[in-house]
């Protein structure tokens, strides 16, 4: 499994956790889901459960701790958190593994 293909997938597994957590039922998840934003199903909560989640399932592929929230753009609308596709790309620019 290539570096992308393991970061997309803690991207959606952590997804998936976080609507279990709000007991909530998971729309269908691939790479175009919104994670913030107007079209997006995850609760401020949600949110949160998936970030803490998501980083430490990135410390568990990449060996580092990796800050998402310290980008500037970090909750734009088009920023990093806009999509699956969008944070994958946004965590792989990132981490020495993704360069």
């Amino acid at each position: 499994m290539s570096f992308s293909q393991q970061i997309e997938e803690a991207v959606i597994e952590s997804l998936r956790a976080a609507f279990e957590t709000m007991d909530s039922s998971a729309p269908e998840i691939n790479p175009h889901t919104a994670i913030i934003g107007e079209n997006s199903e995850v609760t401020s909560a949600g949110f949160v459960i998936f970030l803490v989640g998501l980083e430490e399932k990135l410390e568990e592929i990449t060996g580092q701790t990796i800050v998402l929230t310290e980008h500037p753009d970090a909750f734009e609308e088009d920023g990093p958190f806009s999509t699956v596709q969008a944070l994958v790309q946004f965590i792989g620019s990132r981490t020495v593994a993704g360069s």
